[in-house]
């Protein structure tokens, strides 16, 4: 049985899209909606990608609040040392 879509699955999409559009990578910030109030978690290589994901989800109509749990790591924090 299929659940039906709420409103907060409908702003997870919207904001997704919106951070898409937003040039902020890929995989690296989920996003999580609960009455409203949207969540980024994840992580990105610089502030202005972190401050890109937090506009890019307060221009999605509906988002009542943005709470920020992203991590700034530099690009050399992904490189695997042997």
């Amino acid at each position: 049985m299929k659940r039906a879509l709420s409103n907060d699955d409908a702003l997870q999409r919207a904001v997704l899209l919106e951070l898409n559009a937003a040039d902020v990578p890929a995989g690296r910030a989920a996003v999580a909606v609960d009455a409203g109030v949207v969540t980024l978690l994840g992580y990105v290589e610089h502030a202005g990608q972190k401050q890109a994901a937090e506009s890019a989800a307060l221009r999605v109509e509906g988002v009542k609040a943005v709470v920020i749990a992203i991590e700034i790591r530099g690009v050399d924090s992904e490189i695997q040392h042997d």
